[in-house]
């Protein structure tokens, strides 16, 4: 056997295959790896790999038969010399320091220098520039530090070939006919993995040798009865999993470790650390919520809901790891998990007191609710947490996530239109009994808009057609849109627009005229005004942006306009006319019109303003001369009718809510509103009126 082995290593096409091969695992390994992270790893690896084609010639012969076999081999041969070299820098430092201490003069210490600078491995040219340094900052502190920069380059070289083996370790799975422990123990890779428990690594490299059993253990799981692996490994992690003072990241990779490979002795430890949580130890909670999320992943259902049910019957004092509890339940099936949740948070006569982790439950049912069997059980739930929640915080987060739930069940034929139209209405009708703020009282009118597009004819076409065509469009992008143009098709059209500016730019459609169909143009223009000549003039000023127009503002190009959900300034500008969030009001108020959108009128003609609150018409004079005197009227006056519309607003005991519309009335312009929502129940409707409304509610402060 030993003539045959030799022959085979001599054999002159072994090398240039299993090279090539080499080539090939190394793009495969690193394939998953995400661009940023291989772009900061660049240099590392180019050294690593390099490594490993430098031992490829003198690895075993039956590892040099598979590639990634000589993969693994090759990076745990360098490990090893590295770890030597590390040592051997250690040994020489102690040498040397011992040595100084009998040099007694400056000579004899600039040689035990160089000698030291020498075995570091300097280069000529830096070995010149050492030497000149002697006797002025080239000391031995200064070597000292070259020395552990040199270490801690050989702890980072380390690391990147633990990535490279733990990665193509994963790929050897049961599909290649080995298991893992064969492949580890083959290799060698076991071998070195046991040397490096038992040194003092730095965290980090620390870290990454647990996490390549993890990945390793991960291709290979089995959630009831694990995965086979040496006792000694295991107990390493077991060490490590149970040492609630060692490094928290340590811990809990060794934590996910053992949950891999030995699911009921982690499942023992894990019940442990979460009933019996140590208040000295901070760093814990993010231990606790580690076990809950990654036993979600490692465990099988029932071990898994076990975790749960210790967090939330505790409870776990930390808001943070009880919130992870709840979420955590949201992976797993809604009948089994249901209960659970029921009993341990829904039904109890004290909800938990942190808003977040009551916001944590609407996240669980919207997953629920996409499952087969889960839509009943989480809208039956919602309807409970909407009678019993006051916090603005978890309203506006199931709000939200119901009305996701909602739009995708209806857009599938999953859910009865009409029985989500009448729970939305509920909602929005619920919101004007309880007198919550205007923020959620907007949210529930965008959820019974949501669930009415969803069921609009065209809406399954014009998500999968058109909106992937106005998505990837810049501001000032266009799109055609073929139509008939009638009275309908261009309801339908706005409402549409109007729910896709939720989540993109603004959207503005024009006729085409002849051509027949929309022009939709993606954001505003900037265009020449008058009106901002005219500010700017009267108002010079020293620090306004360089190679910058003054003279232009915003332009909407369309009769149809569905202006964004969330694209507004944060604080008030010096240019009038910016849409400025208000956080009292759910936003900056979409639905109320700009003064650009009058201005653009005179242009235009009519146009409609869409929204999730309702539809506005604006309707310019008809008489030219009148349209004249507007324009010139905008152009003196348009600062001032901008801070109208932010003062125009609830709260406000000087300025009642309609008193921009009700200015723009007087100019002029025809405006009227129609509201998505029962009139009766709108909260919009007040901004439209002809009477000075009742003042609504201020936001709650959220607690």
């Amino acid at each position: 056997m030993a003539t045959v082995t030799r022959s085979f290593e001599r054999a002159p096409d072994t090398r240039e295959v299993s090279g090539r091969a080499l080539d090939g695992v190394i793009d495969d390994v690193l394939r998953p790896v995400p661009p940023l992270m291989r772009r900061l790893m660049s240099r590392h690896l180019t050294r690593a790999v390099g490594a490993v084609r430098t031992v490829f010639p003198g690895l075993d012969p039956m590892l040099k038969r598979d590639p990634y076999l000589a993969m693994i081999g090759g990076a745990v041969r360098c490990i090893e010399r590295a770890e030597n070299r590390i040592q051997e820098i250690d040994t020489h430092l102690g040498v040397q320091e011992a040595a100084l201490r009998y040099a007694s003069t400056s000579a004899e210490r600039e040689s035990l220098y160089l000698d030291t600078l020498q075995f570091l491995r300097r280069t000529p040219e830096q070995l010149r520039g050492d030497r000149a340094a002697f006797g002025r900052f080239m000391d031995w502190e200064a070597i000292l530090e070259l020395a552990r920069r040199a270490q801690r380059s050989a702890r980072r070289f380390q690391q990147t070939l633990v990535f490279l083996s733990s990665r193509a370790l994963s790929r050897c799975g049961p599909d290649r006919g080995r298991t893992p422990a064969d492949v580890m123990e083959k290799t060698g890779f076991l071998e070195s993995f046991h040397r490096a428990m038992q040194l003092r690594l730095p965290v980090h490299l620390e870290r990454e040798w647990i996490d390549a059993l993890v990945s390793i253990l991960r291709a290979n799981r089995n959630p009831k009865q694990g995965i086979v692996i040496d006792p000694a490994a295991l107990h390493a992690l077991a060490v490590r999993a149970q040492n609630p003072w060692a490094d928290t990241w340590v811990q809990c990779s060794a934590l996910q470790a053992w949950l891999l490979a030995s699911p009921v002795d982690a499942l023992r430890l894990a019940r442990q650390r979460l009933r019996n949580p140590d208040p000295r130890i901070p760093d814990d909670i993010f231990v606790r919520r580690f076990l809950i999320e990654r036993g979600n992943d490692a465990l099988d259902e029932v071990s898994s809901l076990d975790l749960v049910q210790a967090v939330l019957a505790g409870p776990d004092p930390s808001p943070y790891v009880r919130q992870g509890a709840i979420l955590a339940l949201g992976a797993r099936d809604a009948d089994r998990s249901w209960p659970l949740l029921r009993e341990y948070v829904l039904m109890r006569e004290e909800w938990d007191p942190v808003p977040e982790v009551r916001a944590a439950i609407s996240l669980t049912l919207g997953r629920w609710a996409l499952q087969p069997h889960g839509a009943e059980i989480a809208f039956q739930e919602w309807r409970l947490l909407f009678e019993r929640e006051e916090d603005p915080m978890p309203l506006r987060v199931a709000i939200r996530h119901a009305g996701d739930a909602l739009e995708q069940l209806i857009s599938v034929g999953q859910f009865d239109g009409a029985v989500a139209e009448q729970f939305a209405l509920e909602l929005v009708a619920k919101g004007v009994q309880k007198e919550w703020s205007p923020t959620i009282r907007s949210a529930c009118e965008d959820l019974l808009e949501r669930v009415r597009v969803a069921s609009l004819p065209g809406f399954a076409s014009f998500r999968e057609t058109v909106m992937p065509l106005l998505v990837e469009q810049n501001r000032e992008g266009q799109v055609d849109i073929q139509a008939a143009g009638s009275a309908e098709e261009e309801e339908v059209l706005g409402r549409l627009l109007a729910w896709l500016s939720r989540r993109t730019y603004g959207l503005y459609a024009l006729p085409r005229g002849a051509g027949g169909g929309w022009r939709v143009t993606v954001g505003h223009q900037k265009r020449w005004r008058l009106w901002r000549w005219i500010h700017e003039t009267l108002n010079p000023a020293p620090d306004k942006r360089q190679a910058h127009s003054h003279v232009v503002a915003r332009r909407y190009e369309g009769t149809i306009r569905a202006h964004p959900l969330g694209l507004g300034e944060e604080s008030p500008t010096k240019v009038p006319g910016e849409p400025v969030q208000m956080p009292a009001e759910g936003g900056w108020r979409r639905f109320l019109p700009l003064p650009d959108d009058f201005l653009d009128a005179l242009e235009f003609g009519s146009v409609k303003v869409f929204s999730s609150e309702g539809v506005v018409r604006i309707d310019p004079p008809q008489d030219r001369r009148a349209r004249w005197r507007l324009r010139w009227a905008f152009a003196k006056t348009y600062a001032s009718l901008a801070a109208l519309r932010e003062q125009s607003r609830f709260g406000n005991a000087e300025i009642p809510p309609n008193a921009y519309i009700q200015e723009m009335r007087r100019l002029g312009f025809a405006v009227a509103f129609q509201p998505h929502a029962p009139p009766e129940h709108s909260w919009a409707a007040p901004y439209f009126a002809g009477a000075e409304p009742a003042a609504a509610p201020e936001e709650a402060p959220a607690s």
